[in-house]
Protein backbone atom coordinates (compact mmCIF):
# COMPACT_ATOMS: atom_id res chain seq x y z
CA UNK A 1 0.00 0.00 0.00
CA UNK A 2 1.56 3.29 -0.79
CA UNK A 3 1.80 5.91 2.17
CA UNK A 4 -0.10 8.72 2.43
CA UNK A 5 1.71 12.04 1.39
CA UNK A 6 0.69 16.08 1.94
CA UNK A 7 0.47 17.44 -1.60
CA UNK A 8 0.47 20.79 -0.64
CA UNK A 9 3.49 20.21 0.76
CA UNK A 10 4.81 18.85 -1.74
CA UNK A 11 3.57 21.42 -4.15
CA UNK A 12 4.71 24.27 -2.22
CA UNK A 13 8.53 22.87 -2.46
CA UNK A 14 7.52 22.74 -6.20
CA UNK A 15 7.13 25.91 -6.77
CA UNK A 16 9.79 26.99 -4.78
CA UNK A 17 11.76 25.13 -7.51
CA UNK A 18 9.93 26.24 -10.38
CA UNK A 19 9.80 30.08 -9.70
CA UNK A 20 13.72 30.15 -8.83
CA UNK A 21 14.43 28.17 -11.93
CA UNK A 22 12.20 30.86 -14.22
CA UNK A 23 12.19 34.48 -12.30
CA UNK A 24 15.73 33.87 -10.64
CA UNK A 25 16.51 33.57 -6.80
CA UNK A 26 16.47 36.97 -6.08
CA UNK A 27 12.81 37.42 -7.73
CA UNK A 28 12.11 33.98 -5.93
CA UNK A 29 13.01 35.81 -2.72
CA UNK A 30 11.23 38.99 -3.15
CA UNK A 31 7.99 36.81 -3.83
CA UNK A 32 8.62 34.65 -0.98
CA UNK A 33 9.01 37.72 1.33
CA UNK A 34 6.17 39.59 -0.01
CA UNK A 35 3.79 36.77 0.96
CA UNK A 36 5.49 36.25 4.02
CA UNK A 37 4.37 40.10 4.82
CA UNK A 38 1.06 40.27 3.31
CA UNK A 39 -0.16 36.51 5.24
CA UNK A 40 0.90 38.88 8.72
CA UNK A 41 -1.20 42.07 7.65
CA UNK A 42 -4.17 39.51 8.09
CA UNK A 43 -3.28 39.35 11.64
CA UNK A 44 -4.84 41.06 14.29
CA UNK A 45 -2.82 43.79 16.24
CA UNK A 46 -2.24 42.65 20.45
CA UNK A 47 -1.22 44.67 23.10
CA UNK A 48 1.19 42.75 26.17
CA UNK A 49 1.72 45.05 29.35
CA UNK A 50 4.91 43.93 29.88
CA UNK A 51 7.64 41.02 28.22
CA UNK A 52 6.40 38.23 31.10
CA UNK A 53 2.75 39.17 30.03
CA UNK A 54 4.10 38.65 26.37
CA UNK A 55 6.31 35.73 27.35
CA UNK A 56 2.57 34.13 29.56
CA UNK A 57 0.61 34.39 25.89
CA UNK A 58 3.36 32.56 23.96
CA UNK A 59 2.31 29.12 25.03
CA UNK A 60 -1.92 30.08 26.50
CA UNK A 61 -3.42 28.88 23.72
CA UNK A 62 -2.58 31.31 21.38
CA UNK A 63 -3.39 34.54 22.21
CA UNK A 64 0.07 35.71 20.97
CA UNK A 65 0.06 35.76 16.79
CA UNK A 66 3.28 34.45 16.85
CA UNK A 67 2.37 31.07 18.58
CA UNK A 68 -0.25 30.58 16.44
CA UNK A 69 2.28 28.86 13.59
CA UNK A 70 5.21 28.35 16.32
CA UNK A 71 5.27 25.23 18.23
CA UNK A 72 7.68 24.87 21.31
CA UNK A 73 8.73 28.43 22.08
CA UNK A 74 10.82 28.97 25.31
CA UNK A 75 12.21 32.56 26.42
CA UNK A 76 15.77 31.97 27.16
CA UNK A 77 16.74 35.36 29.04
CA UNK A 78 17.42 39.13 27.84
CA UNK A 79 14.50 38.57 25.48
CA UNK A 80 16.25 35.75 23.46
CA UNK A 81 13.82 33.11 22.02
CA UNK A 82 14.47 29.58 20.69
CA UNK A 83 11.62 27.73 19.37
CA UNK A 84 12.28 23.83 19.08
CA UNK A 85 10.19 22.75 16.19
CA UNK A 86 10.69 24.23 12.66
CA UNK A 87 7.13 25.43 11.10
CA UNK A 88 7.68 23.82 7.45
CA UNK A 89 9.20 20.56 9.20
CA UNK A 90 6.86 18.90 8.25
CA UNK A 91 6.43 20.16 4.66
CA UNK A 92 10.37 19.35 4.55
CA UNK A 93 9.68 16.08 5.32
CA UNK A 94 6.74 15.00 3.32
CA UNK A 95 8.96 16.15 0.29
CA UNK A 96 11.79 13.49 1.70
CA UNK A 97 9.30 10.72 1.79
CA UNK A 98 9.29 10.97 -1.71
CA UNK A 99 12.39 12.13 -2.72
CA UNK A 100 16.17 11.62 -1.55
CA UNK A 101 16.60 15.67 -1.10
CA UNK A 102 15.69 18.82 -1.52
CA UNK A 103 15.62 20.44 -5.27
CA UNK A 104 19.33 21.49 -5.75
CA UNK A 105 18.74 25.32 -6.53
CA UNK A 106 17.65 25.61 -3.14
CA UNK A 107 21.30 25.84 -2.25
CA UNK A 108 21.51 28.99 -4.76
CA UNK A 109 18.40 30.23 -3.05
CA UNK A 110 19.49 30.10 0.56
CA UNK A 111 22.60 32.03 -0.33
CA UNK A 112 20.94 34.85 -2.23
CA UNK A 113 17.73 34.97 0.94
CA UNK A 114 21.53 35.32 2.72
CA UNK A 115 23.07 38.67 0.91
CA UNK A 116 22.14 41.89 2.28
CA UNK A 117 19.22 43.59 0.78
CA UNK A 118 16.81 46.35 1.40
CA UNK A 119 13.53 44.70 2.64
CA UNK A 120 15.56 41.53 4.82
CA UNK A 121 17.57 44.78 6.05
CA UNK A 122 13.94 46.16 7.17
CA UNK A 123 12.50 43.01 8.91
CA UNK A 124 15.23 42.39 10.33
CA UNK A 125 16.23 39.27 9.24
CA UNK A 126 18.74 36.85 6.67
CA UNK A 127 21.81 38.08 6.49
CA UNK A 128 23.18 34.84 7.46
CA UNK A 129 21.02 33.38 9.47
CA UNK A 130 19.08 31.24 6.83
CA UNK A 131 19.36 27.03 5.92
CA UNK A 132 16.67 27.21 3.45
CA UNK A 133 13.82 28.96 1.40
CA UNK A 134 11.28 28.20 3.96
CA UNK A 135 13.24 30.84 6.13
CA UNK A 136 12.52 33.45 3.61
CA UNK A 137 9.00 32.91 4.47
CA UNK A 138 9.27 32.24 8.35
CA UNK A 139 11.37 34.68 9.14
CA UNK A 140 10.03 37.77 7.42
CA UNK A 141 6.39 36.73 8.68
CA UNK A 142 7.88 36.89 12.10
CA UNK A 143 9.27 40.43 12.27
CA UNK A 144 6.26 41.35 10.03
CA UNK A 145 3.40 40.29 12.76
CA UNK A 146 5.94 41.62 15.30
CA UNK A 147 5.24 44.61 13.86
CA UNK A 148 1.51 44.68 15.07
CA UNK A 149 2.52 43.96 18.43
CA UNK A 150 2.92 46.17 21.30
CA UNK A 151 4.87 45.65 24.63
CA UNK A 152 4.10 47.87 27.62
CA UNK A 153 3.35 50.32 24.93
CA UNK A 154 6.39 50.31 22.48
CA UNK A 155 6.62 48.32 19.12
CA UNK A 156 8.12 45.30 19.41
CA UNK A 157 11.00 44.56 17.11
CA UNK A 158 12.35 40.79 15.81
CA UNK A 159 16.10 40.35 15.34
CA UNK A 160 16.65 36.50 13.30
CA UNK A 161 20.04 35.37 15.08
CA UNK A 162 20.27 31.78 13.65
CA UNK A 163 18.59 28.99 12.12
CA UNK A 164 19.34 25.16 12.24
CA UNK A 165 18.53 22.69 9.06
CA UNK A 166 17.13 19.37 9.78
CA UNK A 167 21.13 17.98 9.09
CA UNK A 168 21.91 20.06 11.96
CA UNK A 169 23.45 23.14 9.80
CA UNK A 170 23.76 26.20 11.52
CA UNK A 171 23.68 29.57 10.17
CA UNK A 172 23.92 32.22 12.45
CA UNK A 173 24.03 36.54 11.42
CA UNK A 174 26.62 38.12 13.05
CA UNK A 175 24.82 41.07 11.70
CA UNK A 176 21.27 41.00 13.56
CA UNK A 177 23.72 39.20 16.79
CA UNK A 178 25.59 42.47 16.80
CA UNK A 179 22.24 44.71 16.30
CA UNK A 180 20.38 42.73 19.28
CA UNK A 181 23.51 42.59 21.59
CA UNK A 182 24.19 38.78 21.35
CA UNK A 183 27.50 37.42 20.87
CA UNK A 184 27.40 34.64 17.88
CA UNK A 185 28.75 32.50 20.27
CA UNK A 186 25.58 32.08 22.77
CA UNK A 187 23.64 31.44 19.52
CA UNK A 188 25.87 28.85 18.64
CA UNK A 189 25.29 26.97 21.92
CA UNK A 190 21.69 27.90 22.00
CA UNK A 191 21.15 26.15 17.98
CA UNK A 192 22.70 22.86 20.54
CA UNK A 193 18.86 22.42 21.65
CA UNK A 194 16.86 24.54 19.38
CA UNK A 195 16.17 25.20 15.71
CA UNK A 196 15.50 28.74 15.37
CA UNK A 197 16.94 31.45 17.36
CA UNK A 198 15.23 35.10 17.58
CA UNK A 199 15.93 38.31 19.92
CA UNK A 200 12.68 40.72 20.61
CA UNK A 201 13.50 44.38 21.60
CA UNK A 202 10.79 47.10 21.87
CA UNK A 203 10.91 50.77 20.41
CA UNK A 204 9.02 53.88 21.50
Amino acid sequence: MSKFVDIGHVSLIELIKVMSESTGASNTKGTLIRLAMNIAREYPEAEFKDLEDYITSLNNGGTNPISSVEKEIEHLGNGVFGIKVCPFGATINSFMSLFSELPGNFKEFTEEYNKPGPATRALRVGEGSGVSPFCAIHQPFRSAVAERIKINGAQAKVYQLGCKSGSGKKAISEHWCNEAGISPEEVEKILDKYVCCYAIKTEN
